[in-house]
């Protein structure tokens, strides 16, 4: 959800088996996230407001420690333009190996994500080289795509609801269209390299 501004997971009505579980204050902001693994409460996920900033706090809490630590910058107009993130922070936060930007571009009805992760050697990862790795997406119609090297498509998720300002906001589901064009449409697309 942090990253692309929106959440690809799905409301449930039953309780009994979940990933995550969300819990929103008086005024719909997201103030804590639960991620379960195998039906156990693994991490917490704290959010914190100021301004047009949002930190975040990941917590460990299998291993009592803070895992991760985030911030999210918001434009004017509510929309998420820049993401930052220290992973694997474990109580050292000057001795990790990766640090993680997402950068937002808006034109017209499209959302341009660029997702860069940059990894160095530290004491705990030593055999880490350094690089760069950047992943494309575009978030169109409610629906996320992530796009290869070349802009064709490699993969896509319906949005069910994103967070504008720390609200929850429902999202409809995109238009249905029958078999036969689904498959039309993807295939054109994936053939001619050049996904929306």
């Amino acid at each position: 959800m942090r990253i692309t501004n929106c959440s690809i997971g799905k409301e449930v009505k039953s309780t009994s088996k979940y990933d995550y579980k969300y819990y929103f204050d008086a005024s719909d902001k997201i103030i804590l996230s639960e991620k379960y693994l195998d039906e156990e409460l693994t991490y917490l996920n704290f959010y914190f407001y100021h301004d047009d900033i949002c930190d975040y706090v990941f917590y460990d809490y299998k291993r009592k420690e803070i895992y991760t630590l985030s911030k999210s910058f918001f434009d004017e107009k509510e929309r998420l333009v820049r993401f930052i993130e220290i992973d694997s922070v474990c109580g050292d936060f000057y001795n990790n190996a990766k640090y993680e930007e997402h950068l937002f571009k808006y034109e017209d009805s499209v959302t341009f994500v660029t997702q860069l992760e940059y990894w160095h050697p530290c004491k705990r990862a030593p055999f880490i080289k350094e690089k760069t790795v950047k992943t494309s997406m575009k978030i169109i119609d409610n629906v996320l795509y992530y796009l290869k090297d070349d802009g064709s498509l490699s993969s896509f998720y319906n949005i069910r609801f994103k967070i504008e300002n720390g609200k929850k906001v429902d999202l409809p589901p995109p238009p249905k269209k029958d078999k036969k064009e689904r498959i039309k449409h993807k295939t054109f697309y994936i053939q001619k390299g050049e996904f929306l």
